[in-house]
C-alpha cells in the first residue's frame, strides 16, 4: 500500500508536525510497539486462566495428540487459534512462535490503524497520533499474550474498514469488485474467530442508503449489493456450517444476562449476588406453578429466561433503556480489565494492584477523554461528514452496540471499538484541540468540558460502587488473581 500524501494545512501542533515529518517516525514507532508486545509476552506467566484461553489450550493439546475437532462449536466457541498455533508448533517446535506471530499481527493492525487514519484525514500527522495512541494503549499491548481471538478481531475489523473505504472512494469498477470480494473474504474469515461481523450486512445496508441519499449512487449501489451478497452467503448458503459442530443459534442466556437485571449489578454474566439468584429461583417456581409444570427442565428454564426478558423490556422499558446506557458506560468505565490485571500482577516481574491498575487505566482514560474533546458531537455535522469519516462513525456505532447492548457487557470487549473507532477519530480530529483553546472555540470547549466532567462523575460513582459498596466482591476477585 502506498501512503497517501501528507496534508499541507498550516494549523499544526509544532512538535507533532516535526514528529510526523520524520521519515523514520512510523517504522520506529512500530518497532517500539513490537518490542512492547514481545516484552509483555515474555513477562506473562498466566495463560490458561485468561478469558476462555483454557478451552483453546485444551483443544490445542487434543490437536497435538492427533484429534481434529472442527474449528467452530455452537454459537461462540472458536478453536481456530488452536489450529494456527498447531501450524507454528509444527514448523518451529514451540508455541513461542505462535505468540510472536500474534505480536507481529497486532503491530500490523496498528499500522493499518495509521493507514486508515491517513486515508480518511489526508494528514500523516493524524496517522502518527493514532499510532502513538495504540503504542501506549496497555490493554491492546497485552492482547498478544492471550491465547484467544481478540488479536484477530482487531485485525479484521480495521481491515474491513479500510476495504469499505476503498469501495466508497469511487474508484474503477474493477477496483470496486476486487474490494467487495476482499470484504466478503474478510467477513467470512473473521467469523472463524469471533461473531463481531455476524450482522455486518446491516451496517453495509445503512452505509449504502446513506451514500444514495448523499447522491453518490455508485458507492451506494456497491455497498447495498455487497450487503445482499454477505447476507445471502452467511444466512442462506452458510459455508461456515461445514466447519462447525453443534447448533448455530444464540443461547437464551446471551440475551437474558444482557437484558435483565439478574446479572451482578446489571447486564453482567452470572448472578454474583445471592439475592439475584434467590429472586430468579422464586420467579421460576412461580412461572412453573402458573403453568402447572411438574418438572423444571432446561427447556423450561430457557423459556422462563425468554419470558423474563420480554417482561422486563415491555413492562419497564425505561429501566431497560437505563440498563443499556449503564452497560455502555461500564464497558468504557473506570474499573481495570481483569485479564490485564491478571497478567501484570502474576508476571515474571509482578506488580501490585495499584501500579497494575495505573498502567491499564491511565492510557485508556486518557484516550477516552481525548475522544470526548475531539469527536464530532453535532448531529447535523455528522450527517454531512465526508463518506470515509461517516463510515468510521457508523462502524463505531455498530461495534459499541455489539459489545455493550447486544448481550452482556465486559471491559475486555471494548478494545476493538477503541482501536477501530475511537483512536482513528482522535487522530482525524486532533487539530480540534487547537481550535478549542482559541477565542472562537471557547463555547464549544465549555460544552465538551461538561461532557468530560459528566464522564469523570460516572467514573467516580463506578469506583465508589466497586471499592465501597461492593468492596468484598471486587477485592475478593483481586485476591483470586494473586493466589
Amino acid at each position: 500500500m502506498n501512503e497517501p500524501q501528507q496534508s499541507t494545512d498550516s494549523h499544526r501542533v509544532p512538535w507533532l508536525r516535526r514528529l510526523a515529518e520524520g521519515g523514520n517516525t512510523v517504522p520506529i514507532l512500530l518497532a517500539i510497539q513490537l518490542v512492547l508486545h514481545l516484552a509483555l509476552y515474555c513477562n506473562t506467566l498466566t495463560f490458561a486462566g485468561i478469558s476462555e484461553s483454557g478451552a483453546l489450550l485444551g483443544k490445542l493439546d487434543a490437536i497435538l495428540a492427533g484429534d481434529r475437532p472442527k474449528p467452530l462449536y455452537g454459537f461462540y466457541w472458536y478453536f481456530t487459534p488452536a489450529y494456527i498455533a498447531y501450524f507454528f508448533i509444527s514448523i518451529f517446535g514451540t508455541i513461542d512462535a505462535y505468540y510472536i506471530f500474534q505480536c507481529l499481527l497486532a503491530t500490523l493492525t496498528s499500522y493499518l490503524v495509521y493507514y486508515v487514519t491517513v486515508r480518511i484525514s489526508g494528514s500523516r500527522m493524524s496517522g502518527v497520533v493514532s499510532l502513538l495512541l495504540t503504542t501506549v494503549y496497555m490493554e491492546y499491548l497485552l492482547l498478544s499474550s492471550v491465547f484467544y481471538n481478540q488479536v484477530y478481531e482487531n485485525f479484521f475489523a480495521v481491515l474491513f474498514l479500510l476495504l469499505v473505504i476503498d469501495i466508497a472512494s469511487s474508484g474503477t469498477l474493477r477496483k470496486t469488485i476486487l474490494s467487495s470480494l476482499a470484504v466478503l473474504a474478510v467477513v467470512l474469515l473473521s467469523l472463524f474467530f469471533r461473531n463481531t461481523f455476524i450482522a455486518i450486512f446491516f451496517y453495509l445496508l445503512l452505509a449504502g442508503i446513506w451514500f444514495l441519499v448523499s447522491k453518490e449512487a455508485k458507492s451506494g449501489a456497491a455497498l447495498l449489493f455487497l450487503s445482499v451478497i454477505i447476507f445471502m452467503t452467511m444466512f442462506v448458503i452458510k459455508p461456515l456450517d461445514h466447519f462447525r459442530e453443534g447448533e448455530y443459534s444464540p443461547p437464551a442466556a446471551l440475551e437474558f444476562w444482557g437484558h435483565t437485571t439478574y446479572g451482578g449489578n446489571g447486564g453482567e454474566v452470572g448472578f454474583i449476588y445471592r439475592e439475584n439468584e434467590e429472586r430468579f429461583n422464586g420467579r421460576l417456581e412461580a412461572y412453573a406453578d402458573e403453568r402447572r409444570l411438574s418438572e423444571i427442565t432446561p427447556e423450561v428454564v430457557d423459556a422462563f429466561k425468554a419470558s423474563e426478558v420480554r417482561r422486563f423490556v415491555t413492562t419497564t422499558p425505561h429501566k431497560w433503556l437505563f440498563l443499556q446506557m449503564k452497560k455502555v458506560f461500564y464497558t468504557f468505565g473506570i474499573m481495570p480489565q481483569r485479564d490485564g490485571l491478571t497478567m501484570l500482577m502474576t508476571g515474571r516481574a509482578p506488580l501490585t494492584l495499584v501500579p497494575s491498575a495505573i498502567l491499564l487505566q491511565v492510557p485508556f482514560l486518557f484516550i477516552i477523554l481525548l475522544f470526548i474533546l475531539t469527536v464530532d458531537i453535532n448531529l447535523r455535522r455528522i450527517f454531512s461528514l465526508p463518506g470515509k469519516l461517516f463510515l468510521t462513525y457508523l462502524l463505531g456505532l455498530y461495534l459499541v452496540t455489539a459489545i455493550s447492548v447486544y448481550g452482556a457487557w465486559a471491559e475486555r470487549y471494548r478494545i476493538v471499538a477503541v482501536v477501530t473507532f475511537i483512536i482513528p477519530v482522535i487522530g482525524i480530529n486532533i487539530e480540534r484541540l487547537k481550535i478549542l483553546v482559541s477565542r472562537d472555540g471557547r463555547k464549544e470547549l465549555m460544552i465538551r468540558l461538561s461532557f468530560v466532567l459528566l464522564m469523570v462523575i460516572i467514573w467516580g460513582l463506578q469506583a465508589y460502587e466497586a471499592l465501597v459498596i461492593h468492596r468484598d466482591r471486587y477485592l475478593g476477585a483481586i485476591d483470586k488473581i494473586v493466589q
